[in-house]
């Protein structure tokens, strides 16, 4: 069985974009992005990307990458709070009803588990992005 990620964007403003994650149908966390209007490092376009692991030297540890992006590299899963944390990636929490996530580590260290656990099992990772 492949593990299937959906990031379904709920909120998009020309600041941020707030989405629900969801694994194999079932409520996983929120994301923040950046705006899908930024000119500098936007949200990426909706479609079905790989994930795999990736050794990042910026978190000093292993983080989930995002593969197949067009025109895009380096599109993370990790964790942050703010807007301005983004650059493009992904960050996991729990909204706070404004701009901003919480608990970001706690829920990627539960994204990220499901993630090597399917890895481990030699089973195909995939996000859905989408509105």
């Amino acid at each position: 069985m492949a593990l299937k990620l959906h990031l379904k964007r709920r909120i998009l403003t020309e600041h941020f974009t707030i989405g629900t994650l969801f694994a194999n149908g079932d409520f996983v966390c929120h994301s923040l992005e950046p705006s899908i209007y930024a000119v500098s490092h936007p949200a990426i376009q909706e479609g079905v990307y790989g994930v795999r692991m990736y050794p990042s030297s910026k978190f000093k540890g292993v983080r989930p990458i995002l593969t197949g992006v067009k025109g895009r590299s380096g599109i993370l899963i990790h964790e942050g709070n703010l807007p301005s944390h983004t650059q493009g990636c992904i960050l996991v929490g729990i909204w706070n009803g404004r701009g901003m996530v919480e608990k970001s580590r706690d829920k990627l260290a539960v994204v990220q588990s499901m993630i090597e656990h399917a890895i481990s099992r030699d089973e195909e990772v995939k996000i859905v992005v989408s509105r």
